[in-house]
């Protein structure tokens, strides 16, 4: 008996090493690649190029809305802050961000091409994100904001060969002083370093 529990040990040993062994050469540990402002991101059947960005105070956008007649998401939406989250309360959805409190708003306008012959869609969501701190999940898009500021469905589908210019609003209340644009690709993270400036 003590012998078949043995063997049965040690085959359950070696199925967990190969197991371990596969994980880890068919999902490699990201490769994080720092770009510069004037390079491209590579994404899967597409590149994307920063052509610029702007950084906001809570006060500054709430004047660009009001020139612009945008309502702010707070005041037309009852949102709820994810950290304020409990079991009875009403909202219409969660944000990522506290209305109530200061907060930035970075605009980041990325020129997106499609590189192949075929009709694409971008994950905007799960590929985009914005780090505050690299010890902190990313900000994922405001797509409130977002579609306000794009002349079409930015999350529309490509056409072979195009190219579009998409606007994308990431809010934080972090007082961080920078911001980091990454784009995320099967094995590789591309980081761009943003500075707290209007540019």
């Amino acid at each position: 008996m003590k012998k078949v529990l043995k063997i049965i040990f040690v085959i359950i040993c070696f199925l967990v090493i190969a197991r371990i062994a596969y994980v880890n050469i068919a999902y490699p540990s990201a490769d994080i690649k720092i770009i510069d402002e004037d390079e491209m991101f590579d994404l899967k059947n597409f590149s994307l190029r920063l052509k610029e960005y702007d950084i906001y105070s809570k006060e500054e956008w709430k004047q660009k809305l009001e020139n612009e007649n945008i309502e702010l998401e707070e005041e037309k939406y009852n949102v709820i802050y994810n950290m304020n989250l409990k079991n009875n309360s009403n909202y219409d959805y969660i944000v990522t961000y506290d209305p109530s409190n200061d907060y930035k708003v970075l605009v980041v306008d990325l020129e997106i091409s499609n590189l192949t012959e075929e009709v694409q869609k971008i994950n905007i969501n799960g590929s985009f994100s914005v780090l505050t701190s690299l010890n902190k999940q990313g900000i994922k898009v405001n797509n409130y904001y977002s579609s306000f500021l794009n002349s079409d469905d930015y999350l529309a589908e490509y056409k072979p060969k195009e190219t579009r210019e998409v606007k994308l609003v990431y809010i934080t209340n972090e007082k961080n002083e920078n911001f980091v644009l990454e784009v995320t690709k099967l094995g590789r993270n591309q980081r761009m370093t943003l500075n707290n400036k209007k540019k």
